[in-house]
């Protein structure tokens, strides 16, 4: 038997671009340099605000984007049992493990940010969602990740950051910039790919 070069090396860079391009940012307008929307479902495409009323909001604004002329801005104004936050919808592949980082900086850090998934069937029935990520966020821009498995049936995840005052009164600030949601095979699994193909390389003489 004799190994052909070309296929295993076929195999090789289907498998390499399968890796890539998993690994690419599933969110749309990851940087907000366009308007949040406030209007409801679609949700897949958009990032959708939402806030607990008077004293609390979230928008884009400019005052310190970390790339950019944008950035998301979350506020909540001496209010306690408040809330206000971003979230967006992706399609993903149920069998690969999701990533949601980016960069946060919290200028009055006196309540607490949220950071979670919440998974959707193909109907957008609600399956259920993940145990909230706490980041510890610098007056400065720092990085979070946070990666989660998705549940049996989960086609889409929703990738949400919020922040909320249910301990009291709090004056918090909190800007976002560059989020990602990834979906990266494990090497194992890479290597699980090429070696199902290699097979394909041997031919006999």
């Amino acid at each position: 038997m004799k190994r052909s070069l070309p296929v295993l090396m076929l195999a090789f860079a289907v498998t390499l671009q399968v890796g890539m391009a998993s690994a690419n940012n599933l969110l749309v307008n990851p940087g907000f340099e366009d308007p949040v929307t406030y209007d409801g479902p679609p949700f897949v495409g958009f990032w959708e605000a939402f806030s607990a009323g008077a004293g609390s909001g979230a928008g884009n604004t400019n005052t310190l984007p970390l790339s950019g002329a944008q950035h998301l801005e979350m506020v909540i104004n001496g209010v306690a049992s408040s809330f206000a936050g971003v979230f967006q919808q992706v399609a993903i592949n149920p069998s690969l493990d999701v990533t949601f980082s980016g960069f946060g900086a919290s200028l009055l850090e006196s309540g607490g940010s949220e950071v979670r998934f919440e998974w959707f069937d193909a109907t957008e029935t609600a399956l259920g969602g993940t145990p909230n990520l706490v980041p510890v966020l610098g007056t400065t821009y720092t990085p979070f990740s946070y990666t989660a498995t998705p549940p049996a049936g989960a086609v889409f995840a929703r990738a949400v950051y919020a922040i909320q005052s249910f301990g009291g009164p709090v004056n918090q600030q909190v800007y976002l910039d560059d989020l990602s949601v990834t979906q990266v095979p494990e090497p194992a699994t890479a290597l699980l790919a090429l070696v199902a193909l290699a097979p394909l390389g041997l031919r006999r003489r």
